[in-house]
């Protein structure tokens, strides 16, 4: 082994100090930190955009179970908010003889909780929270002057459903009641 050095241990050889070590973390920290905060802000956008795609589906389904009956559904009363659920929910599925009775599926939903009723993007499949929170909900103008009335609590501006037969809403879970964008309603652009 003539002609090689040996490596000498520790003599001119520089490592990281602590100091640039812990400076790397922290870049390294924020980094991660803004891109969770923007992958969150995609997923709720996400959940909205389902919502008021699937509030949207609803309002064809309704619309299409009236060109098929002539009517509306005989749970339908007017200006009374429906949690679409149970009989209603398997009607405009195809699964409930009296209210659909050619058994015509109007409606596929995306998420149903274990009764099989659906939920929005924010419910969850095994849920405690009040049906308004997590469902769907329906008014149809069952005397065909165009004009549901609104109502309390979560429920659409009178000013909003002039010249309509259908509002269709849900509650964004993420979003405070009474703030802009807690309600995603089918008569919002």
């Amino acid at each position: 082994m003539h002609g090689m050095k040996r490596a000498e241990t520790g003599v001119g050889v520089r490592g990281f100090t602590l100091t640039e070590l812990l400076v790397v973390i922290a870049v390294v920290s924020i980094i991660l930190g803004l891109l969770l905060v923007g992958i969150m802000r995609a997923r709720r956008h996400a959940r909205a955009v389902a919502a008021r795609t699937e509030v949207l589906g609803i309002v064809t389904a309704f619309e299409r179970y009236k060109a098929e009956y002539k009517k509306w559904p005989q749970f339908a009363k007017e200006n009374v908010g429906v949690v679409i659920t149970g009989r209603v929910a398997r009607a405009l599925v195809g699964d409930d003889a009296e209210y659909n009775p050619k058994a015509i599926p109007f409606m596929q939903f995306n998420r149903l909780n274990e009764d099989d009723d659906p939920v929005n993007p924010w419910g969850k499949v095994n849920t405690d929270r009040a049906p308004r929170e997590t469902c769907y909900v329906v008014k149809l103008d069952t005397d065909y002057d165009n004009d549901i009335e609104a109502g309390s609590g979560g429920e659409p501006p009178t000013n909003a459903l002039e010249r309509t037969s259908i509002a269709v809403w849900t509650e964004n879970g993420e979003i405070l009641e009474g703030r802009e964008g807690h309600i995603i309603g089918s008569w919002m652009p």
